[in-house]
């Protein structure tokens, strides 16, 4: 049986959806092995912790309103990645001496990755007679009509986190992570505190930054579509920025991105 050292502190790593929430898994998964800790996988292996349901992390509680399960969440216990919704985490779980970390991304962006990924890669893809009503209507009325108010309902739940953790919620970027993986490496190894020796982190280093080699171009039918910061302003009109902006100031300013 696999034996892990016990930390004393739960690491609880958060990723806004369509931020790259599945390669930030595989990469605490990763520091957490190396440091003798135990991750604790969401919704991303068949031993995963559920996301939704009554025997994983939260239950539907409305639509895009969830509730966690704070008796599943007590069950457990290590490096919990990736928690891709604010409202999946009871806030009372977190204690004296954990560490929660948001590693966050122009919510503009994600919505334009959606289209692409949510659409034409996921549920049958265009092969769904709803998702592809929804793409054939384009990407602005996508963004607009279809992610708009959930991201800044998504966006508004992490500052509603950071507050109720006394403002001890850690953020990193995915634009950071995508551009200079080593210095994003870096923060996400310090902040995180693991501790493995140095040849080890410089091993694990250079072996995922090649996952952040950019493509040679654009494949729409890829989840590693584009990796370039900004896309919103090269895939959506001015009209559509400027009231996704607008809708969204207070979230864009907190994080940064206005």
């Amino acid at each position: 049986m696999e034996s892990f050292f016990v930390t004393q502190k739960n690491k609880f790593v958060f990723a806004i959806h369509r931020g790259g929430s599945s390669v930030l898994g595989g990469i605490s998964r990763n520091c957490a092995l190396a440091s003798g800790e135990k991750p604790v996988m969401i919704g991303t292996t068949r031993k995963a912790f559920k996301e939704k349901g009554p025997e994983g992390c939260a239950n539907r509680v409305a639509k895009d309103v969830f509730s966690p399960n704070l008796a599943n969440w007590q069950a457990r216990s290590g490096v919990f990645s990736p928690i891709r919704r604010p409202d999946f985490f009871p806030a009372e779980r977190f204690e004296p001496g954990d560490i929660a970390l948001l590693n966050m991304r122009d919510p503009r962006d994600c919505m334009v990755s959606a289209y692409f990924g949510m659409l034409r890669l996921h549920g049958g893809g265009l092969k769904n007679e709803k998702r592809k009503r929804m793409y054939d209507e384009g990407i602005d009325a996508y963004v607009l009509n279809e992610r708009c108010d959930n991201y800044t309902r998504v966006c508004r739940g992490y500052m509603e986190l950071n507050d109720a953790l006394d403002g001890q919620l850690k953020i990193l970027t995915y634009e950071e992570m995508t551009t200079d993986f080593p210095s994003w490496f870096k923060k996400f190894y310090d902040l995180l505190e693991f501790e493995f020796d140095t040849s080890k982190f410089k091993e694990l280093g250079n072996r995922m930054a090649k996952m952040f080699e950019p493509p040679a171009e654009e494949d729409i039918d890829s989840h590693k579509r584009q990796m370039y910061p900004g896309d919103h302003l090269r895939k959506l009109k001015p009209e559509t920025i400027d009231e996704v902006t607008l809708r969204m100031s207070e979230e864009l300013r907190y994080f940064g991105y206005l």
